[in-house]
């Protein structure tokens, strides 16, 4: 008995089957066979991505240009894969996009959670800072450096705060938080003053605006790196406030400013030649 290779209940073993050697894939849903393409370029998103994210590396500590910088990449990245993904596989670079998205992510968290810790620490300092003016010398002195906080002595800590009484009022005000410290800064105005202070090793010069009746002035903290308060702020080595005149008027009193010698230096063809300098006497060299 023969077999029918048109009954589908007797089909022809001599036929190879699906899947043996030789044999072809079954058609797709249009009568076509499927092909894969291969890719034929790289995503320009893609590289992109991958560069600016290298970029925002070293500058995720940047005020602000920082995280913006960092949020290029990121978007670089989403549209690199998105190009990727409707081009049907004619574009490769998936890797590279995903590279660079990470890393535009990484960087904009680490910017921002820097930037909190620091405007975390520097809203601490109006309040903390502002205690150099404490009526009680004990509260000054909790800020102060070890070093300082043993040498000064109370008459002292009163006298500069009794000074800036007598220069501005009984009350006064320094503004808490960035935001309003900055609108300080403006409305006290430049700081001429400050480029006299001549700190000494680890020591920094902080300025904060002070509000007082009628108007702003300064109040300079010199910090102490090497020591650390309970706020987790430098210890204060000295302070002073701008006074009425634009000088400083400091707690402990500090040496002026040694002026730089204007004298003019010897002429080079004199020394040479052996020209005697008319302020020494003469000397016979027979004598």
């Amino acid at each position: 008995m023969t077999s029918n290779p048109n009954d589908p209940n007797h089909p022809d073993h001599n036929q190879p089957r699906f899947g043996d050697f030789g044999s072809q894939p079954p058609p797709s849903p249009s009568g076509h066979h499927t092909q894969v393409v291969a890719p034929t370029r790289l995503s320009i998103l893609a590289i992109l991505s991958l560069v600016t994210g290298l970029l925002a590396l070293p500058i995720c500590c940047i005020p602000a240009g920082g995280s913006i910088f960092a949020l290029l990449p990121v978007g670089l990245g989403f549209g690199g894969l998105r190009a990727i993904r409707k081009s049907q596989g004619r574009t490769a670079g998936k890797s590279l996009a995903i590279a660079g998205l990470v890393m535009g992510l990484l960087v904009t968290i680490a910017s921002t959670l820097f930037w909190i810790a620091i405007g975390s620490q520097f809203a601490k300092m109006p309040a903390v800072y502002a205690q150099v003016l404490d009526k009680d010398p004990a509260v000054v002195r909790t800020i102060l450096t070890s070093a300082v906080s043993t040498s000064i002595t109370d008459e002292e800590i009163t006298r500069f705060r009794e000074a800036f009484i007598a220069d501005y009022s009984q009350t006064w005000a320094v503004p808490a938080g960035l935001g309003p410290m900055l609108k300080g800064y403006l409305a006290a105005g430049d700081l001429q003053a400050l480029n006299d202070v001549q700190p000494g090793p680890m020591q920094s010069p902080i300025p904060l605006a002070v509000e007082i009746d009628g108007g702003w002035t300064y109040l300079i903290v010199l910090i102490e790196q090497g020591e650390t308060l309970g706020s987790g702020l430098p210890a204060v080595a000295n302070a002073a406030y701008q006074a009425p005149d634009g000088s400083l008027v400091w707690l402990i009193d500090t040496p002026p400013p040694t002026p730089l010698d204007q004298s003019p230096l010897p002429d080079p063809a004199d020394t040479e030649s052996g020209t005697p300098d008319p302020a020494q006497p003469a000397t016979d060299p027979n004598a």
